[in-house]
């Protein structure tokens, strides 16, 4: 009778340290998960931050694409100029939409730079890859997923 209830005892024991390790292992999963999770979400904002840098260059240069249409114009009244001061009116209205288009062309560079910056940061990973990473608990979540 003693026997049997030291092995109870140790049934318990037993019972509790695999209720322990099993409480630590899914909080340790659940660290990853929220760690993957927080990954995730900094690619994301860097995805979004390359998208937006592209956008405002190409919409940098279509400023800059209009503007030199704005500049043909200027050069063919400057050509067409009947007199002196009309000419050098002119010339100054082209120097000052040259510069814009510059300054439009330099700033679409700096975000297309900015944006390639992020992309390299993105580096994608293989399927493989990921699933050399799977936890158990991914991978339970994986199955029911693919299950239905």
């Amino acid at each position: 009778k003693k026997e049997i209830q030291e092995d109870q005892k140790k049934a318990v024991l037993i019972k509790v340290s695999i209720k322990k390790n099993s409480e630590e292992a899914i909080l340790k999963e659940k660290e990853k998960s929220k760690a993957l999770m927080n990954e995730s979400e900094k690619k994301m904002n860097l995805a979004k931050d390359e998208a937006s840098k592209l956008t405002k260059a190409l919409e940098l240069l279509t400023k800059a694409t209009a503007l030199q249409s704005q500049a043909a114009k200027i050069k063919i009244e400057k050509l067409m100029a009947k007199d002196k001061e009309t000419y050098d009116k002119i010339s100054e209205q082209e120097s000052n939409i040259l510069a814009k288009i510059a300054q439009a062309k330099e700033e679409a560079s700096l975000n297309r730079k900015k944006a390639e910056t992020i992309r390299q940061s993105l580096e994608s990973v293989s399927y493989t890859h990921l699933r050399a990473h799977e936890t158990s608990l991914h991978l339970v979540c994986r199955l029911l997923l693919e299950k239905k």
